[in-house]
């Protein structure tokens, strides 16, 4: 199985990757925000779920993985927001507002945009996972998740009771330490 971390792109606060084709370095405007303005969250830098180009860079380098490797599993690690008050890029904003005709930016407490975040995730995940099988149909797809389901999808943004009642997880693998 390959082990994919899902959103999380680096983790040196301090020390920038040093390739230019890094993800951070390439493509800086797919970033994850806070509420803040802060780019820098929980553990490191992550790409925001909201933000089509960064969905489209995890998805390219599944579909490179599942179709040039030998491999019968992926589990994706970090697939969730790191914070409550995290998915502020400009551009996830942007979608959010003109989906439901609003402006300005709204609160991480919000009921519509947590449910929007959650389904940024969910809907890449659906979507990835209906591909993955079509090249390979025997693979298996898993995820870590919080186990402690209030937190998973209250904080984290992980909807992963309504992922595997989707069969869009063939395993949930939830982190109990």
């Amino acid at each position: 199985h390959a082990w994919i971390v899902t959103y999380l792109i680096w983790s040196n606060e301090s020390t920038p990757p040093s390739s230019p084709d890094h993800v951070y370095n390439a493509h800086p405007e797919y970033l994850m925000e806070d509420n803040a303005g802060n780019k820098y969250l929980a553990e490191g830098y992550y790409i925001d779920p909201g933000h089509p180009g960064g969905q489209e860079w995890n998805y390219n380098v599944v579909m490179d993985l599942v179709s040039n490797y030998d491999i019968d599993g992926i589990h994706f690690d970090y697939i969730r927001y790191p914070q409550r008050n995290s998915g502020y890029n400009p551009t996830a904003i942007q979608r959010y507002n003109d989906e439901y005709g609003l402006s300005g930016q709204p609160d991480y407490t919000d009921a519509q945009f947590s449910d929007w975040r959650r389904r940024q995730i969910t809907e890449w995940l659906r979507n990835t996972y209906v591909d993955v099988v079509a090249v390979k149909p025997n693979m298996e797809v898993t995820a870590a998740t919080f186990s402690d389901r209030s937190d998973a999808y209250i904080y984290r943004f992980q909807d992963w009771a309504k992922w595997m009642d989707n069969n869009i997880l063939d395993a949930n693998m939830p982190m109990n330490y």
